[in-house]
């Protein structure tokens, strides 16, 4: 796709409708910023003309602070997508969350639904993820204090006000000192304990709390990228680097023990997109 300004894409779990970010031509310190629908041939991978489905005013202000758009992921019934709108610079982070309703016959988006801001003066910030219906808040301050690291699980119905569960290093040394990626059933995190360990806990609703089951994988998964679990949640990519060289890791992953497998090692260099054949 050679298609200019273009910043990032999704593709809906039906693999019929492929969502991209598109900049226009920035004025008066404003990007206008759109999500642009494709009809996607899933036999020959072809894609029609755009639709233009939603547009942002993305600003840049004189204080230096730059702020840009990402879709994040789609629910599993591809009824809903999620986006961020992430500013920086200037003295201060911040992020706001969108929830986006989908038609998966037509592909269309409805009205944008906030879910979740934070702001922060400072260096720290939360890393947000969506998955299995819940979202996850994973808070970094600036204090640099060891163990100051928090994890919050809020339920998306109720556009993340109700708390579910709040883990801090009392509750799971992981929670207080690692930052995680949240598998798509909602039902694990994969915390980065070391350079080349992941931790895989447990999220327990019911219990009001985040466990260790004990399973562990070398590597690490990154967050900001989609690509760290097969659409159907059942194989895990971890990425690992020794001597300049970066390798990912395939492991088979039991959605119901949180028992892996090892699988293929693959070399790579750059980004990656995990997909799934019908």
């Amino acid at each position: 796709m050679a298609v200019p300004g273009l910043l990032g894409i999704q593709i809906n779990p039906q693999g019929t409708f492929l969502y991209a970010i598109i900049a226009g031509t920035s004025h008066n310190l404003v990007t206008p910023t759109t999500i642009q629908r494709y009809a996607l041939d899933t036999t020959t991978g072809e894609i029609a003309q755009p639709v233009i489905e939603a547009t942002y005013p993305i600003e840049t202000n004189s204080s230096g602070e730059y702020c840009g758009l990402e879709l994040l992921r789609f629910n599993t019934a591809g009824t809903k997508l999620y986006d961020e709108v992430s500013c920086d610079g200037g003295g201060e982070a911040k992020g706001t969350y969108f929830e986006l309703p989908v038609n998966p016959q037509t592909g269309a988006l409805g009205g944008q639904t906030q879910l979740f801001h934070w702001s922060n003066a400072t260096e720290g910030g939360d890393y947000i993820q969506f998955a299995g219906g819940l979202l996850f808040a994973f808070e970094n301050p600036a204090s640099y204090i060891t163990g100051d690291n928090t994890v919050n699980v809020y339920s998306v119905n109720d556009t993340g006000k109700n708390l579910l569960v709040h883990c801090g290093e009392s509750m799971l040394e992981a929670c207080g000192n690692a930052v995680g990626v949240a598998h798509p059933s909602g039902e694990y995190m994969f915390m980065n304990i070391a350079q080349d360990t992941t931790q895989i806990d447990k999220v327990d609703l019911t219990g009001k709390k985040i466990v260790d089951t004990g399973n562990y994988i070398p590597g690490a998964l990154t967050y900001g990228l989609t690509s760290e679990f097969s659409p159907d949640g059942t194989l895990v990519y971890a990425t690992s680097q020794n001597n300049g060289n970066y390798t990912i890791q395939v492991f088979g992953f039991n959605v119901s023990t949180s028992a892996v497998t090892p699988g293929a090692v693959i070399g790579h260099s750059g980004p990656f997109y995990a997909a799934e054949r019908y």
